[in-house]
């Protein structure tokens, strides 16, 4: 599967820095996910959660809207890449 994420996209945070810490989280979830090893809807969950936390530990904006949306709908994209159903999932 062609990786998501190769390139730092925008997830409308207030800093390019704050764009990079949300695309590093986003790379190690997809990672997991091409793996296909122990994905499972809790699982993910758990992920997206600590993943979010980690980011808002210097980028607080985070909790606003779109970052949220942007991070999830990545994660579907690559669930449905690989053959998750993604409705099952956050």
């Amino acid at each position: 599967m062609k990786h998501l994420t190769t390139t730092t996209m925008s997830f409308e945070m207030y800093s390019k820095a704050g764009d990079t810490a949300c695309q590093t989280q986003l790379n190690k979830i997809v990672k997991f996910i091409e793996s296909g090893k122990g994905v499972t809807p809790d699982v993910i969950e758990t992920m997206y959660d600590d993943a979010v936390k980690k980011i808002a530990i210097k980028h607080r904006e985070v909790y606003d809207t779109e970052p949220h949306w942007h991070l999830k709908d990545r994660i579907k994209k690559a669930l449905e890449n690989n053959f998750f159903d993604k409705s099952k999932f956050l």
